[in-house]
C-alpha cells in the first residue's frame, strides 16, 4: 500500500466500490483463461466492443460488495475503533459507566463528531483517518476476494485437473493473506488516529463533551 495526499472523499468512495469490482472481474477473468497473464486480460478487457459489458460489470459487483459484503466484514473492525472512542468519551465523564453497558445505538460518538466537524484544525487528523480507512478496506477486500479466488481456482482445478489453475490460485492465495495481515497495522493507526483526535478534543472541548455525554448517560434507561 502505498501513501499520498488525503484524497478526496468522492474519491475515496469510488475506488471503494470499482476497487472489489476489478478484484471480482480479474477472478473470472483468471477463471475463464489461466495461463493469460495481466497485461493480456487487461487488453481483452478494454477491446472497445467489449469494454461498456466490462465496467458494467465492475460497477455491479462494486456496488453489491459495498452494500451487503463489506458491512460484515468489517463489523468487527469497525466496532474496535468505536469502542476505543466509546471508553475516551466517558473517561472525560465524571459519571463512571461500563462502555458495554452503551445501547448499540452509537449515539455517543454523535458528541465526537459534532466536534470533529465544527473545529478546522481536526481537518487534517479527519482526512488522514479517512485516507486509513480507505487503505484498511481495501486490505480487507483483497483479502476477502484473494480467499474467494483461491477456492474458486482450487475447485476448478480438482474438477478440470487443469494444473494452469493453481499458479492464479497461488498468486489468490498469496494476495489473501496479504491482505489480511496488512488489515492488522492499519487497524491500529485507526484507533491511534481517533485517540490523537480525542487528545485534542480533551484539551479544547473537554468541558462540552463532559456536559453533552453526562447529559447523554442520564437519559439512558
Amino acid at each position: 500500500m502505498f501513501h499520498c495526499a488525503a484524497m478526496e472523499q468522492k474519491t475515496q468512495s469510488f475506488l471503494r466500490t470499482v476497487t472489489p469490482g476489478g478484484l471480482g472481474v480479474l477472478i473470472l477473468l483468471t477463471l475463464i483463461s489461466p495461463t493469460k497473464s495481466l497485461d493480456q486480460h487487461l487488453k481483452v478487457v478494454s477491446f472497445e466492443k467489449v469494454l461498456t459489458v466490462w465496467i458494467i460489470l465492475v460497477l455491479v459487483l462494486g456496488v453489491t460488495y459495498k452494500t451487503f459484503i463489506r458491512p460484515v466484514i468489517m463489523s468487527k473492525c469497525w466496532a474496535d475503533v468505536n469502542r476505543n472512542i466509546e471508553e475516551k468519551l466517558l473517561a472525560m465523564a465524571s459519571m463512571k459507566f461500563d462502555p458495554h453497558s452503551l445501547p448499540k445505538n452509537n449515539r455517543l460518538l454523535h458528541y465526537f463528531y459534532r466536534i470533529l466537524d465544527k473545529d478546522p484544525s481536526l481537518q487534517i487528523k479527519r482526512n488522514l483517518v479517512y485516507e486509513n480507512g480507505y487503505y484498511l478496506t481495501t486490505c480487507a477486500d483483497i483479502a476477502f476476494f484473494g480467499a474467494v479466488g483461491t477456492v474458486l481456482h482450487g475447485g476448478f482445478y480438482i474438477v478440470t485437473g487443469n494444473y494452469d489453475y493453481l499458479w492464479p490460485l497461488l498468486a489468490w492465495l498469496v494476495g489473501g493473506l496479504f491482505g489480511l495481515i496488512m488489515m492488522k497495522p492499519y487497524k491500529r493507526r485507526h484507533i491511534s488516529l481517533g485517540s490523537e483526535q480525542l487528545e485534542y478534543m480533551s484539551e479544547h472541548y473537554k468541558d462540552e463533551l463532559r456536559e453533552g455525554i453526562e447529559k447523554y448517560l442520564r437519559q439512558l434507561p
